[in-house]
């Protein structure tokens, strides 16, 4: 499990060093500055991925973290708020993911009939998704549903 978070935290800090090479350009500031904002990044996202495998051990049953992927930090506060939602809330959220599993191990876990209904626009990654949910036995307290975007 430790070598499966390594890989994890590994593709975070090359996700980071990617983020932070395109805001570089963008931001035209001193790489010094850039390069510590980057070390404190991946400090509190390493910690909140932690905290999370702490929290929820998923195991390698989950999906890959993504440019579109919701960062570590935010997952870990969204997990947070499901938990300090009301009996049988339900949480409705815009394009399904690692936010979705996670928020999804969050109500199991509380299992108070929280449910977390995830909309997504890509048919490929939302079954990914749903995927996800089934192997981890989430698909009770949580649903993918396909609502594709108009141009």
């Amino acid at each position: 499990n430790h070598h499966e978070l390594a890989g994890r935290l590994e593709a975070l800090r090359a996700a980071v060093v990617t983020r932070i090479d395109d805001r570089t350009a963008a931001l035209r500031v001193g790489k010094q500055s850039v390069d510590q904002r980057a070390r404190r990044g991946v400090a509190r996202d390493a910690h909140a991925l932690l905290t999370l495998h702490n929290r929820f051990p998923l195991g390698a049953e989950s999906l890959e973290l993504t440019s579109f992927s919701a960062d570590p930090a935010t997952i870990l506060h969204l997990t947070t708020l499901v938990a300090a939602l009301p009996d049988n809330a339900r949480v409705v959220e815009l394009g399904s993911g690692l936010s979705t599993v996670w928020m999804a191990a969050a109500a199991a876990r509380e299992g108070r009939g929280i449910r977390i209904i995830s909309f997504d626009h890509d048919e490929r990654w939302g079954r990914e998704t749903r995927e996800a949910l089934s192997r981890l036995d989430l698909e009770g307290v949580a649903e993918v549903r396909l609502a594709p975007l108009e141009p």
